[in-house]
């Protein structure tokens, strides 16, 4: 999990324009198309410095390798961000691109997926499936955040180790059973 899941995981805020005739006018905020592999980005306000490592579409994510950047104004370390989730635009070095962060977190502590509260059994909903209006027709509105919640990677990966660890022992009449039939079926 070290590893797999180091870096961060920053999301957007994307915002749709729609014109007279329901036709999408504009998408701002983003991450499609946005950076390239590897490219540094720079927070514009923490000075933050980042590498672009992998973006997810479905969870509206990009990952990025943090840089060690220096606070200029007390030397503490800066993060995209600023660490405490605070808005700032974040701009690639090479494409010129820039979004702006929404919400920030380690990446082993991101979302691996979001679920309607309340469902015990977590059932994975994607985020545009959390998007309503009043006449039910055009993904405009977020629901409250409240009736959102989010397994993060480290959850799920826990949950997907202790599922497969579990020794199943099968009964050995099922065993018996299955011998007979499978030479049965090689036999004929």
């Amino acid at each position: 999990l070290n590893v797999e899941f180091s870096g961060y995981a920053i999301s957007t805020f994307p915002r749709t324009t729609f014109n007279t005739d329901l036709g999408l006018t504009s998408f701002q905020n983003s991450i499609v198309n946005q950076f390239e592999l590897n490219e540094q980005l720079l927070g514009s306000q923490s000075g933050a410095r980042a590498t672009f490592v992998k973006r997810d579409l479905d969870l509206n994510q990009i990952i990025v390798k943090q840089n060690t950047t220096l606070n200029s104004t007390d030397n503490t370390i800066a993060f995209l961000g600023d660490g405490d989730n605070v808005t700032e635009n974040v701009d690639g070095q090479r494409t010129g691109h820039s979004v702006a962060t929404h919400r920030v977190w380690p990446y082993r502590e991101a979302p691996h997926h979001y679920y309607e509260t309340g469902d015990e059994e977590k059932r994975p909903i994607t985020l545009s499936e959390a998007f309503t209006t009043s006449d039910g027709q055009l993904p405009l509105d977020l629901l409250p955040m409240t009736s959102i919640s989010y397994v993060s990677n480290q959850a799920y990966m826990e949950e997907l180790n202790s599922e497969r660890s579990r020794i199943r022992v099968i009964a050995p009449k099922y065993i018996e059973q299955f011998a007979e039939d499978f030479e049965e079926l090689i036999n004929e």
